[in-house]
Parts: structure tokens; C-alpha cells; sequence
């Protein structure tokens, strides 16, 4: 009985290390046959399209030894008679059987420029059945060109092409027509759209498109042989969606990916703003009789930095920038005004009350330097051409001088008391 359980106990224990190996997953390598792709490749036959048989000499067979019973194949290769296509991916296979006699030792490969050595001979005494005849791995995620022939010095000139691995997220490109443009951007500008995209080799032009719908509608609106592009006939505030495509003698590539942009008027630097201290109050109005205001809707864009209420009375709360905003019943005016409202612990300024004036100068009262005097809020205190100051109402403001050149020369704030 012991004898039996350490019997059983052998056999489980075999059993459960040859399921492990099982699941060992080796990766196949140059000469070894691999009838069918392994995880994370696909195959594409020889038969496809965009793979192409330059030359005059080259033969089709049918043969269930060949994947989908088909191959191409070249008795006497020379430098005319060539295979070409181009694929985007990151690894290369060439699949092809692989004899002892007959075939070509030496078969020149160059990818993007790069050229390497493969082989349909061996030394076995038996046919490998699509086999490996070439693997490039490590490849930069992008679109290859791959050329290859029995080189010029093979002592075989035979030379057969079953299938091609490549990743089984890439794709094979058509060779005589450019690839769509990649990495379009947009960016708005005021009533211009400013576009740039990735050359594509092989490109004689690019044709812009635009379309006021996403993913639809494009029409042509330019073509260039730039990789940039200024569309200026568009208006503001409109959201224009282009792609790109390009072309060379073969024909027209597929668009590139959509970009999108909306033209913009650009924001003044400079904007006139009402000032006032926290908790000062101001009147506004809209004509000359204060109960107009009543006919109004009075807003503050920011209710917590100063209010308005519905006869236009104006008060500060906190520091902060406001609109103040008022529109008639009917829609048909509307008007804002700007609000800067400050929080000056201190602000050294010339103290006057209502009415009340003072003079200031820039050249000792001499008055032979040109100079222009503006007041910041003119209900507050006016300045004449001479640089005198008057106070007409409560209030903090500042009076500028500039030059000739418009360059300022200084300024003085002045507070209004009552």
C-alpha cells in the first residue's frame, strides 16, 4: 500500500511539471518552420496587392505546401526583378520554404535604406515547410519600405516569396500612393486659422479641407506644397474642423486626423475700468432722469465683488474685477462697464474735498515741455491742459502725464472727500 501511494504521488507530481512546460511558450527562429503566426504577429500572403513583383520574369504556383496554396517565384533573379512593399509596424518575418538544393544563398533585404542578408538554403537533407527565412525585430513604430532581390553575387539566382509576419496591429501601405499626413494642429487666431502638419515623403502637395461639421462635410479650400497653412477666410467665433491630405502622381492618400480651432478676437491688454475702495458706492445711469433706470436689468458678473441693484446704485464688496451690465425690457440696448474694486490699506494721494483743486507740473510751472494730463475717472476730479486738478466727486482716481510719444511720464492719485 505504501508502495502505491508514493506511486500515485510520483505520477502527480510528473504530471503537474509536464503541464507546466507545456505552457512554456517559445518563440520560433531563423530556420525553423512556423506554419502558421505566433501570438502578437499576422500573416499576409504573398498574393496581396500591395506586395509588389517588379520585373518581368516573375511566375504565380498554387501548392497546399504554401500559405493559401500560393507563391511567387523567380528562376534567374537580377537587379530588375525585385519585391517591394512598404508596412507600418515594429518586426519584420519573410516566410518561404527552405531546401537543400536549387535556392538562392544569398538574398539582399534593405529596409528604409538599411540592407541585410537572408538565405533559402540549408544543409538538411529535408524540405522545411514555411519556414523563417529572415526576422527584423525592434523596428521604430512607423512606416518601413522594404525592397528585396537575389543579390548580384549569389551563386543561386532562384528565389521564391511565400508571406510576410508583421505585428498583428500593422497594416501593409500602398506603395504608389503617399500615406495620409500625421500630427495635423490647428490654432486660431484673430479671423486666421494657423494649421501644421508632418511632411510625407514622396508628397508633391498636400490638400487642405474644412468643414464647419466634425467628421464631415470637408471641401477643399487650398492646396500647397507647404506643410503649413494660414486659412484666413473665416470669422470669429466659429469652430472650423480641417484635415489634410496628400498627393503625388499616384493619387490622393487618405485624410489625416481631424484638428480642430476656433478664430478669436484678441483681448485688449489695456481695459478702462471704474475704480473703486471697497465698500464706496456709485451711482450709474443711463439718461439723464436717474428713474430710467428702473426700465433696466441691472448685473453684476461677480455679485461678491460688487453689487448693483435694480436702480443702478453700485457698491463694493471685496477687491476683485466685475462687469456691471444693464439691458433694456425689450433687448434692444444693452451696455457694461468695467469695475476694478480695490482694497488700499494705504495709497498716498493729494487729499481734496469736492470742489476743491490743486496744481501739478513737470517742469517747475515753466510750461515748455510738452506734456498731455489725463484723469483715470474724470467724475471724479478733471484735470485741465495746465495740470490743474478739481475735484467733482467721492472718490479714489489718478492723474497721468505723458509725453509727446504718448510715453508716461508719471502720475499722482488724488482722493475726493466730501
Amino acid at each position: 500500500m505504501k508502495r502505491f501511494n508514493k506511486l500515485l504521488c510520483f505520477m502527480v507530481v510528473f504530471v503537474a511539471v509536464m503541464a507546466a512546460l507545456c505552457t512554456v511558450s517559445f518563440a520560433a527562429t531563423i530556420g525553423q518552420p512556423l506554419l502558421s503566426p505566433e501570438a502578437g504577429w499576422q500573416r499576409i500572403d504573398d498574393s496581396n496587392r500591395l506586395i509588389k513583383f517588379e520585373g518581368t520574369n516573375w511566375l504565380e504556383i498554387t501548392n497546399s505546401n504554401w500559405h493559401e496554396s500560393t507563391v511567387h517565384y523567380i528562376n534567374s533573379g537580377t537587379e530588375a526583378n525585385y519585391i517591394t512593399f512598404s508596412f507600418k509596424g515594429t518586426k519584420l518575418r519573410i516566410i518561404d520554404n527552405i531546401y537543400q538544393i536549387g535556392h538562392s544563398e544569398k538574398i539582399e533585404i534593405t529596409i528604409d535604406g538599411q540592407t541585410e542578408y537572408y538565405s533559402e538554403h540549408h544543409n538538411n537533407a529535408y524540405t522545411t515547410i514555411r519556414g523563417i527565412v529572415y526576422e527584423k525585430l525592434e523596428l521604430e513604430n512607423k512606416i518601413h519600405k522594404v525592397k528585396i532581390k537575389v543579390s548580384a553575387d549569389a551563386k543561386e539566382k532562384y528565389m521564391c516569396f511565400d508571406a510576410i509576419d508583421i505585428d498583428d496591429t500593422g497594416y501593409l501601405v500602398d506603395i504608389n500612393n503617399p500615406v495620409a499626413p500625421t500630427s495635423l494642429v490647428a490654432t486660431g487666431g484673430n479671423l486666421n486659422v494657423d494649421l501644421f502638419w508632418d511632411a510625407v515623403e514622396g508628397a508633391t502637395n498636400y490638400m487642405v479641407k474644412r468643414s464647419i461639421t466634425p467628421g464631415d462635410s470637408y471641401e477643399i479650400i487650398a492646396t500647397t506644397s507647404a506643410i503649413t497653412y494660414n486659412d484666413t477666410n473665416v470669422i470669429n467665433g466659429t469652430t472650423y474642423y480641417y484635415v489634410v491630405s496628400a498627393v503625388n502622381a499616384g493619387g490622393e492618400s487618405p485624410n489625416s486626423n481631424e484638428a480642430s480651432a476656433t478664430p478669436t478676437a484678441p483681448q485688449p491688454t489695456n481695459q478702462l475700468k471704474l475704480v473703486l475702495e471697497v465698500n464706496q458706492q456709485k451711482q450709474l445711469s443711463v439718461s439723464e432722469e436717474l428713474s430710467d433706470n428702473t426700465e433696466m436689468d441691472w448685473v453684476s458678473s461677480e455679485p461678491s465683488i460688487a453689487t448693483v441693484d435694480a436702480n443702478g446704485n453700485l457698491k463694493a464688496l471685496k477687491p476683485g474685477n466685475t462687469v456691471i451690465t444693464c439691458t433694456s425690457k425689450d433687448k434692444a440696448y444693452t451696455e457694461s462697464i468695467n469695475v476694478l474694486v480695490v482694497d488700499l490699506e494705504y495709497q498716498l494721494a493729494v487729499d481734496l474735498n469736492i470742489g476743491g483743486t490743486c496744481r501739478l507740473t513737470i517742469d517747475d510751472l515753466k510750461n515748455t515741455t510738452f506734456v498731455t494730463w489725463t484723469s483715470y475717472d474724470p467724475t471724479i476730479a478733471t484735470v485741465s491742459a495746465k495740470g490743474k486738478v478739481t475735484a467733482v466727486s467721492e472718490g479714489l482716481t489718478y492723474i497721468t502725464a505723458t509725453d509727446k510719444d504718448g510715453k508716461e511720464i508719471g502720475r499722482i492719485y488724488i482722493r475726493v472727500r466730501q
